[in-house]
């Protein structure tokens, strides 16, 4: 299919490949819970019902992938969940060492929850194999994540993004020049994992395919259903936060607050892993219009096979742009 990008009067074509069925939006007004994410299938109504019912089918990875493995054996359940990196992986790591007994689950060392020496969990495919098993892979809208990865790493005081991108002024126009020089790695598929397609993770490449592609966004929904189907409440209902007494994830219709481990040491200037790019004033604050369409452009594919593409038309609206996405998938 092609899908068409508008700006300033000018009609860019972008080649997709076709788009599957569960993109096409459903009948009613959108369930949206930050004002402009739609959850209407993020939204698991009745419990056992939909587990089965919005399954799309699975498939392990028909070769070793790619890139760096980002998929894991929820410990001790028939269930896969891959988390690109800027998806919430370094919080879901840390549940996952939590439920193993690793002491280093909450450990004030960034690095603890990202050395598979430290976080001792299970990659292997083995899981595809049994006969109940879900696999679930976690995305987000590209525009929000790839802002959250230019915030996040251009606030390293020290090592390899520091160096990475100095040449980048922390304003809206670093941030464009930021995105003009990686779009050649994007394009070629060999972009750093915070800012890589996400249809370029997760074994897709090699031929994997996930039973749900869960919106980070709609995690207050989504999130407490998992907690409950898997019997994992031991370890999200509390143990979480500032003061390690928060939920792992607050069930609710809004915006969920970003999840934080009490004492971890970020490599940050602000001391955070979050700065919070969801939010559509910190878009608006940070995007050009120009920008919005480079993005777009580059990250068309995710945006449609995962689910935003009203979502990032709902974005430029709110934004004043004059950038928007054609038309509908079917």
């Amino acid at each position: 299919m092609k899908m068409m990008v508008r700006a300033r009067g000018i009609i860019v074509p972008i080649v997709l490949f076709a788009v599957p069925a569960f993109c096409a939006r459903l009948k009613g007004g959108p369930l949206l819970v930050d004002g402009y994410t739609d959850c209407q299938r993020n939204n698991p109504t009745n419990q056992d019902v939909w587990w089965k019912s919005a399954a799309l089918g699975h498939r392990a990875a028909l070769k070793n992938t790619s890139h760096a493995t980002e998929h894991y054996q929820i410990p001790g359940r028939e269930a896969a969940m891959c988390i690109p990196a800027k998806n919430g992986c370094t919080y879901w790591k840390a549940l996952f060492m939590r439920m193993q007994d690793n002491p280093r689950w909450n450990s004030p060392e960034e690095n603890a929850r990202h050395d598979v020496n430290k976080t001792k969990l299970d990659h292997s495919w083995h899981v595809f194999d049994e006969p109940n098993a879900l696999a679930i892979m976690l995305v987000r809208n590209p525009i929000a994540r790839v802002l959250s990865a230019f915030l996040d790493k251009k606030s390293n005081t020290s090592g390899y993004y520091k160096n990475l991108l100095r040449p980048y002024d922390w304003n809206k126009a670093g941030f464009e020049q930021f995105v003009k020089a990686e779009a050649a790695n994007v394009q070629a598929h060999s972009a750093d994992g915070h800012w890589r397609r996400q249809g370029d993770t997760c074994g897709m490449p090699e031929g994997a395919t996930w039973d749900f592609h869960l919106k980070v966004e709609c995690r207050a929904l989504w999130g407490p259903a998992l907690f409950e189907k898997y019997d994992l409440r031991k370890w999200t209902d509390s143990g979480w936060g500032s003061d390690g007494k928060q939920p792992f994830i607050s069930a609710g219709q809004g915006a969920p607050e970003p999840t934080h481990i009490q004492g971890i040491e970020h490599n940050d200037r602000w001391g955070t892993h979050s700065h919070r790019a969801d939010k559509v004033l910190e878009v608006c604050k940070w995007y050009t219009e120009a920008n919005f369409l480079n993005v777009v452009s580059l990250y068309a594919q995710d945006i449609t096979s995962f689910g935003y593409f009203d979502d990032v038309r709902r974005l430029a609206q709110e934004c004043g742009f004059r950038t928007s996405i054609g038309n509908p998938p079917n």
